[in-house]
């Protein structure tokens, strides 16, 4: 159905993202049915987001950025994503608690969940060394950053005082 840098996305991997993002999309909105134009919206996203991996993947490559598995393993152990953070079985006394979701990836209960955390950090990381080497080069001189600090938070209070000489 398109084709982005010589790569052709065919219309099983459109119609298997569309699947995909269809079932989140019912997860969240308690099953309503979508009306048209919420449709056409969603399929526009799945292709801009099938787009979007292949130009990142392209980008990943062309500036060699990889993951390692050790990148992977020390992510999911130190920085759960948020959502995970919420999940009851992984509170103590109504806040996270690291050391349980830590045994629990230990214990490797649940494939499923290993894999899903895998993906994720798999995505993720790429996009965060990438966005490191795009702002590394960033630099403004300490002069320019006072200087826009004093245009944003100074002020100046002037009072005008008339002097008429006899």
């Amino acid at each position: 159905i398109a084709e982005v840098n010589g790569r052709h996305i065919d219309l099983q991997l459109y119609n298997n993202a569309l699947r995909d993002a269809q079932q989140r999309q019912r997860t969240h909105a308690g099953g309503a049915p979508p009306n048209r134009e919420d449709q056409q919206a969603l399929e526009n996203a799945v292709l801009e987001n099938l787009i979007q991996g292949i130009l990142l993947q392209d980008e990943y490559r062309k500036r060699g950025i990889t993951v390692s598995d050790d990148e992977i393993q020390s992510a999911a152990l130190n920085s759960p994503p948020p959502e995970v953070q919420n999940i009851p079985e992984f509170q103590t006394e109504g806040r996270f608690d690291l050391d349980k979701y830590r045994r629990y990836l230990n214990s490797r209960q649940d494939p499923t969940f290993l894999l899903a955390l895998e993906a994720r950090y798999r995505d993720e990381i790429p996009q965060a060394k990438l966005l490191d080497q795009l702002v590394a080069d960033v630099y403004l001189p300490d002069a320019r950053l006072w200087q826009g600090y004093q245009d944003q938070h100074g002020s100046a209070t002037i009072r005008r005082v008339t002097f008429v000489p006899d």
